[in-house]
């Protein structure tokens, strides 16, 4: 048995990274892989540095097409997959040599349709020392709760039968793992977790998480709609922990630029669903009287925050 591996790297303007990144993925210890690099629309060397991969390996395929976003030149990817199994990569980070070998490993071993790891940025320590498996209801659990479960699908192996009718939804530009993570444990029969760490964020200035808050923030609450409408909540319980979910992480982002017009627009979010705050089990105690906080004053919320350091995304 020597199953194949579809790697998915979507690439804009990352000229800098690409060399360290692909040749992470190049130095992997399984070698049965397809990279599908989907250039959209750079306008750096970006694309150039594809295509010299393209000639050099031909487990390199280069996707060139215009500019609309990492949900759309995933799905592209998507469409032409050739392997038994999924991965992610952002064009910026790395991968541990032996990543792909031990995905593989653990889906074979317990039999399931995701395996996770954790992420080298983590904030939270998950102290597991040996995989653990859990069904579908138990990794929902987890997730609505951001627990064992994150939204990055960067840190799994995912089997490909999985994406048969699954998409990004092109409205959503940030956050939207988060949305496809959801969606596919709606489906799964189980995953396995580690606490082994095989992906490597590369933390930058001039990240989408590092920028001034804009309208693409605000798209995160598109996610709850979307969700919504396509099924996906089996209980009340997992809407309120989304909805309060990303309450939360628009008054971190917020405090990037607590004077941008979209703080009005994050307090009559937070004011109009403070049910779904208060009744939520996916944030603690402190989190919801900074957020109730916030509704009454941004700025003093932002102050409170950055003193004791009591909310975090």
């Amino acid at each position: 048995m020597n199953p194949k591996i579809s790697v998915i790297v979507p690439v804009y303007n990352t000229e800098s990274y690409l060399n360290e990144c692909f040749n992470s993925i190049v130095s992997q210890t399984y070698d049965n892989f397809e990279v599908i690099l989907v250039n959209d629309g750079s306008t750096d060397k970006s694309g150039d540095i594809c295509d010299l991969y393209s000639t050099r390996d031909k487990r390199f395929k280069v996707i060139h097409k215009s500019n609309e976003g990492v949900s759309i030149a995933r799905n592209t990817a998507l469409d032409i997959v050739t392997g038994d199994y999924i991965c992610f990569v952002d064009s910026d980070d790395t991968i541990e040599k032996d990543m792909f070998e031990h995905f593989l490993h653990l889906i074979n071993e317990y039999k399931v349709d995701i395996a996770i790891s954790d992420g080298c940025i983590s904030n939270k320590n998950t102290n597991i020392t040996t995989p653990i498996c859990l069904n579908q209801e138990q990794a929902r659990n987890n997730f609505y709760k951001q627990k064992l479960i994150g939204a990055s699908l960067c840190l799994c192996m995912f089997k490909v039968s999985l994406f048969k009718e699954i998409r990004f939804p092109s409205n959503i530009v940030m956050w939207e793992d988060f949305a496809i993570m959801a969606c596919l444990l709606n489906i799964v029969k189980s995953v396995v977790i580690t606490g082994k760490r095989f992906y490597n964020y590369r933390m930058r200035l001039d990240s989408a998480t590092h920028k001034p808050i804009s309208y693409k923030n605000m798209t995160c609450f598109d996610i709850d709609t979307f969700l919504y409408e396509n099924e996906i909540y089996k209980d009340k319980q997992e809407r309120i922990n989304v909805i309060s979910f990303f309450i939360k992480n628009a008054c971190c982002e917020s405090f990037r630029d607590i004077n941008s017009l979209y703080t009005a627009e994050i307090r009559i979010k937070a004011l109009s669903n403070i049910k779904s705050i208060i009744l939520s089990n996916s944030i603690s105690i402190k989190n919801k009287i900074i957020i109730l906080i916030y509704i009454l004053s941004p700025q003093l919320a932002m102050n409170i925050s950055n003193k004791y350091n009591k909310i975090r995304l």
